[in-house]
């Protein structure tokens, strides 16, 4: 299968600045509502930032845990007096709080590949610390496409394999994709790329062994017309700090068999001290990988 890869320029990476909510679980119950004053409440420091390869701006989002019976707002929740800093590997930096943004930035050298950084955050007798390492984008070996059309459901079924040169120091993600039936179209290329459009979740994939790492995914074109030929998937990835894959992984577990809705365990969150979240390098692939859906 013949592997085509766009190369896009001037790309912004800022979609991938994307706040760590603080989840407000309401429980839904058609026989009682139970009122508990005296729930456990430890307050935490809520960190959320990207270290974003090719940016010049570190933004770092500050909030604080809420009791539970309190009715969760940003403005409630938003720390606005912490004493942020961070070390780049060109000397300290102090972060300040951008009341525009409600969030803690410091402008920084271009921000590239194998750069390590570390983040203090100290608030009210509270201190958090958390460091990353911004990874590079590893090679793709090859990419391939299965379709197979089911004339009962009238659907199509699109199993695409990636293979990349694995780098154990970081994790595989796909941002989003999107399927043609030409490459004419360069604006559909770009629109990967659209600021605008935040991912609900990131399937990401991890092996700290293997030379080889492989991402697999399915495809469903539903009620499809024949007569409109798909010919190519093209999908856009970024490569993440290792340590968000054991974050994304536990945060994004699915189902509906719990008291909740929904069911999980514990997040493996990437900073220590008195607080939650996370602090990760990031990369987006500055080629899309265009993957024919016919040899």
């Amino acid at each position: 299968m013949k592997m085509t890869i766009f190369n896009i320029t001037a790309i912004s990476h800022s979609f991938l600045r994307i706040c760590l909510g603080i989840v407000s679980v309401v429980f839904l119950s058609c026989e009682q509502v139970v009122d508990n004053t005296d729930l456990l409440y430890v307050e935490k420091i809520v960190v959320a930032s990207y270290v974003t390869a090719g940016d010049t701006t570190i933004s770092v989002d500050i909030t604080k845990t809420l009791p539970l019976q309190q009715i969760y707002t940003r403005e409630a929740a938003v720390i606005q007096d912490a004493d942020v800093s961070i070390t780049t590997p060109y000397g300290q930096k102090k972060l300040v709080y951008n009341p525009r943004t409600t969030r803690y930035e410091t402008p920084v050298n271009i921000i590239q590949s194998g750069e390590q950084y570390s983040l203090v955050i100290e608030w009210r007798n509270k201190k958090v610390t958390a460091s990353t390492r911004v990874p590079e984008i590893p090679s793709v070996l090859s990419t391939a496409t299965q379709r197979n059309f089911n004339r009962l459901s009238y659907q199509y079924e699109y199993r695409s394999t990636i293979e990349f040169v694995n780098n154990p120091r970081a994790c595989i993600g796909l941002i989003r994709s999107r399927w043609g039936a030409t490459l004419r179209d360069t604006a559909n290329l770009r629109n990967l790329y659209d600021g605008s459009y935040y991912p609900d979740y990131v399937q990401t994939i991890y092996n700290p062994s293997s030379d080889r790492i492989v991402y697999q995914r399915k495809d469903y074109d539903y009620w499809a017309d024949p007569s409109y030929d798909i010919s190519y998937i093209m999908m856009l990835f970024a490569a993440y700090d290792a340590p968000f894959h054991a974050l994304n992984l536990r945060g994004n577990e699915s189902g509906n068999d719990g008291i909740f809705g929904s069911s999980g365990t514990n997040p493996q969150f990437t900073v220590k001290g008195d607080g939650i979240g996370f602090f990760i390098g990031v990369q987006v692939f500055p080629s899309i990988i265009v993957i024919p859906t016919k040899s």
